[in-house]
Formats: C-alpha cells, structure tokens, sequence
C-alpha cells in the first residue's frame, strides 16, 4: 500500500507539472480522484486522521463529494 500511495502522489505532481497538456476540468476531476483514492488507502491503513484530511480535499462540486463526505464521516467515527 505504501508503494500504491507513493505512485498516486507521484501522479499528482505530474498532474501539476504539466498542466497545459490537459484541460483544466480534466485535471482537478483526476485530483478528485488521486484525493479518493489516498483517502481510501490511509483508511485501509487504518490511518484515520489522513484519510479525513484528504476527503475535505474534494471539491465541492465535483460528483464525488458526496461519496467523501460519507467516507469521511466514517474515518471520523474510527
């Protein structure tokens, strides 16, 4: 899980980095989803805290952040 979460943060930054190469809807839709993703793994890790902090990480309205909000009232009740 620890090389999983390496490998998302590493898609992030180059997400980041080449910001021209893709349109911005695009490119905070796939941050929305690196955010869920990490978010899911720390909870697996039962790393409670840093799951929470990256579902408040999801825009507001992006169609996932319903799903982080259920998700992180989860972590909260851990």
């Amino acid at each position: 899980m620890d090389k999983a979460l390496g490998e998302l943060k590493k898609l992030a930054l180059v997400l980041r980095s080449n910001a021209r190469s893709i349109s911005k809807r695009a490119r905070l839709e796939y941050r929305d989803y690196i955010q869920m993703a990490i978010a899911r793994i720390s909870y697996k890790k039962q790393d409670y805290l840093t799951a929470v902090r990256f579902n408040r990480r999801v825009r507001r309205n992006s169609f996932l952040f319903y799903n982080a909000q259920f998700e992180q009232a989860w972590a909260l009740f851990m």
